[in-house]
C-alpha cells in the first residue's frame, strides 16, 4: 500500500507566520505599556504623592528654622495642572531667554502646589514643579511675616481671581490691564518707568503712561505665549523700546508705537497657529494660568509698616502704612495690588 506525504507548510512561510506573531505581541504590549506609561504620567494622585514627599524631603533636609516638618502640614491648592498631551508629544526644545541669553526656558510638564499649615494658620505657599518627570521645589527659606487665616486666604485669592484670568487672555488687547492701573498715573509708582527729564515728564499725560505700561504687560505675556508654542521670538521679543528707556516724551510714544507693533506681529504669528482660538485658549486655559502667575495671593503688609525705607521696592508713600499689599505672577513680573477707595489696583511692578 502506498503510503501518503504528510502535507508540510515550506519553512519560509513558517518563518513569516512566525516573525508577523512576534510582531503583533511586540505591537500589543508597546501599546499597553505606553498606554499604562500615560495613565501613569498623567495620573493626579500619583503627582501629588510624588510632590508631597518631594516638600516634606527638602524640610527636613534644610531643616527650615520657620517651617520644621514635624509642625506643618501640607494640603493641596487645587488640582495638579499638567501640560497638555499633545505639547508633551511635541514639546519645543528649551529656549534661550531673551532677557538671560545663558539661561533657557523649558515647559514644565506639571505644577503641584500646596499651602503649608502651621499651628491652624496658613504659613507658606509651595510649588512642585515637575520637568522631565523628575519633580523639583523651591522651598521658601522662611514662612509669610504674617501668617494667614483661612478665611483671609479665601477671601484675597478670590479677589485676585478674575485678574489672574484675565491676564493670560491675548484674544483682548493691552486695553485689559485698564481697570487695574491707576487713573492717577503720573503720580504713581510708575512715574519711574518715564523719562529722568522733569519737563519731559511734564510733556505726557497719564493716558500716555497707561498705554505704555499696559503695552508692556502685553507683549510679555505673548512672548510666554510663543514661547509655549515653540516659536523663536528672539528678535521681536527685544524690540529696542524694551532695552533703551526713552529720554524724551516724543521718544516715549515711539517707544509705545515700537511696543504695539512688537505685540501685533507676536499675536500674528499666534493666529495663524491657531493659538487663539477659543478652543485653543480653553485646553490650555490652567496650565497657562498656572505658568504665568505662579505662587500668588501672598500677603506683603509687612513691608508697609511705618518706617519702611524709600529704598524698598514696595514703598508706596502715597498709601497708608497699614494698606495690605498683594503680590502675584505674570509672565515674568511680580505685580503689587492694594484695595484704594474700593478697587483693586497695580499699584508697582517688578520685572523677575
Amino acid at each position: 500500500m502506498r503510503k501518503t506525504k504528510p502535507t508540510t507548510t515550506p519553512r519560509p512561510l513558517q518563518l513569516l507566520r512566525a516573525a508577523l506573531a512576534f510582531l503583533a505581541c511586540l505591537v500589543l504590549f508597546s501599546f499597553q505599556t505606553a498606554r499604562a506609561q500615560t495613565k501613569d504620567d498623567l495620573d493626579p494622585a500619583i503627582h501629588v504623592s510624588r510632590a508631597r514627599l518631594a516638600v516634606l524631603e527638602h524640610l527636613r533636609t534644610y531643616k527650615h528654622s520657620r517651617l520644621p516638618a514635624n509642625e506643618v502640614e501640607l494640603k493641596l491648592l487645587g488640582a495638579p495642572v499638567f501640560l497638555t498631551q499633545q505639547k508633551r508629544m511635541h514639546k519645543p526644545l528649551p529656549k534661550p531667554l531673551p532677557q538671560l541669553p545663558d539661561e533657557t526656558f523649558d515647559l514644565p510638564e506639571a505644577f503641584v502646589d500646596f499651602l503649608i499649615y502651621r499651628e491652624g494658620k496658613i504659613v507658606a505657599l509651595v510649588r512642585v514643579v515637575f520637568q522631565d518627570d523628575a519633580p523639583s521645589t523651591n522651598v521658601p527659606d522662611s514662612a509669610f511675616q504674617q501668617p494667614f487665616t483661612q478665611a483671609e486666604w479665601d477671601q484675597t485669592s478670590q479677589r485676585l481671581a478674575e485678574f489672574n484670568a484675565i491676564a493670560p487672555d491675548i484674544t483682548k488687547g493691552p486695553e485689559r490691564f485698564y481697570p487695574y492701573l491707576p487713573d492717577d498715573m503720573r503720580s504713581s509708582q510708575f512715574r519711574d518707568w518715564m523719562p529722568e527729564s522733569e519737563a519731559e515728564r511734564l510733556k505726557l499725560t497719564d493716558e500716555d503712561l497707561r498705554r505704555y505700561v499696559a503695552v508692556t504687560f502685553d507683549l510679555f505675556v505673548h512672548m510666554t505665549w510663543s514661547w509655549l508654542e515653540g516659536i523663536d521670538c528672539q528678535e521681536l521679543c527685544l524690540p529696542a523700546a524694551l532695552v533703551e528707556r526713552p529720554k524724551t516724551a516724543e521718544g516715549f510714544r515711539a517707544a509705545t508705537e515700537q511696543l504695539s507693533q512688537a505685540v501685533a506681529q507676536m499675536n500674528q504669528f499666534l493666529n495663524d497657529l491657531g493659538t487663539t482660538s477659543p478652543e485653543h485658549q480653553a485646553a490650555m486655559a490652567p496650565y497657562t494660568a498656572a505658568l504665568y502667575r505662579g505662587p500668588t495671593d501672598k500677603r506683603l503688609n509687612e513691608l508697609r509698616l511705618p518706617g519702611s525705607p524709600p529704598s524698598t521696592a514696595l514703598y508706596v508713600p502715597e498709601l497708608p502704612a497699614s494698606t495690605p499689599l498683594y503680590v502675584t505672577g505674570m509672565a515674568g513680573w511680580d505685580l503689587y495690588f492694594a484695595e484704594v477707595n474700593g478697587r483693586l489696583m497695580i499699584v508697582d511692578a517688578d520685572y523677575d
